[in-house]
């Protein structure tokens, strides 16, 4: 996981952890949601809707997180 850290750390600014432990939200220098690691599979929390993309294969994410990936919202 390394190199994914290594792909989105400029995108990480301010740690948010999600109260049920899903997931973290990485919020960037504007405080949006711009990284999600997902520790389960389940859905993306209405308030981190968007359109998010698979760090590791530029595939689109949907709604659904899958366990152990990375997400990016696209811009």
């Amino acid at each position: 996981m390394n190199h994914l850290y290594n792909k989105v750390v400029g995108r990480m600014h301010r740690l948010r952890l999600r109260p049920d432990g899903t997931h973290v939200a990485w919020l960037d220098a504007a405080g949006v949601p711009s990284v999600i690691w997902a520790f389960v599979e389940g859905e993306l929390p209405a308030s981190e809707s968007g359109i998010w993309t698979d760090a590791a294969d530029s595939s689109e994410g949907g709604k659904r997180m899958q366990r152990g990936h990375v997400y990016l919202r696209d811009s």
